[in-house]
C-alpha cells in the first residue's frame, strides 16, 4: 500500500513537472529576455489600428472619455471617434460595445493593446480601443459594458450619446 502511494505521488509530480516545462513561444512565459520594440505610452493611448486605410480615415478622430458621458457629443458625418478603456486580460471580463443605431454610428475596428513592456508581470492591464465612425445624421447611444466572458453579466458600464449633424 505504501509503495502504491509513493508511486502515485511520483506520477503526479512527473505530470506536473512535464506540464510546467513545456516550451512556449511567448518570451514572457519562456523566461527569455524581452526587448521592447515599440514606444510605451503612458496615459491615454494615441496609437491607431495597423491598417493604413483605417489610419487615414481615423487620423482626425476625437476621443470619447469619462467626461464625455455627461453631455451629448456633437460630431459631423464622417467624423471618427475612439473609446479607450482599461482592460486586464488576466480576469474574465472584456469590454463590449452596444450601439442604439448602427445606421448613425458604426464600429470600424476594435483592438486590445498592452500599456507596458511585455516583460511586466502577469495581470497588468492594457487598453481596449474601439474605433467608431459617424455615418449619418441622427443620434446614437453607445453603451460600453465590461462583461463577464461567457455570459451577459457586467459590473461596469459607460454610456456616451453622440449627435451626428
Amino acid at each position: 500500500m505504501k509503495r502504491g502511494y509513493i508511486l502515485t505521488i511520483a506520477m503526479a509530480l512527473l505530470i506536473l513537472l512535464t506540464g510546467c516545462a513545456a516550451k512556449s513561444d511567448d518570451p514572457a512565459v519562456s523566461g527569455e529576455p524581452v526587448v521592447a520594440t515599440e514606444e510605451i505610452s503612458v496615459g491615454l493611448p494615441t496609437d491607431f489600428p495597423s491598417d493604413e486605410l483605417l489610419n487615414d480615415k481615423l487620423k482626425d478622430m476625437i476621443a470619447l472619455s469619462d467626461s464625455s458621458q455627461a453631455d451629448p457629443n456633437t460630431v459631423k458625418v464622417g467624423q471618427a471617434m475612439r473609446v479607450s478603456l482599461h482592460e486586464n486580460p488576466s480576469i474574465p471580463y472584456r469590454w463590449k460595445a452596444y450601439l442604439s443605431d448602427e445606421k448613425v454610428v458604426a464600429i470600424v475596428d476594435d483592438e486590445y493593446k498592452t500599456s507596458h513592456a511585455s516583460d511586466m508581470p502577469g495581470g497588468s492591464y492594457g487598453y481596449h480601443h474601439f474605433y467608431l465612425e459617424a455615418l449619418a445624421v441622427g443620434e446614437c447611444r453607445i453603451e460600453m459594458r465590461n462583461e463577464h466572458v461567457g455570459d451577459d453579466e457586467y459590473f461596469e458600464t459607460y454610456t456616451y450619446v453622440v449627435i451626428v449633424e
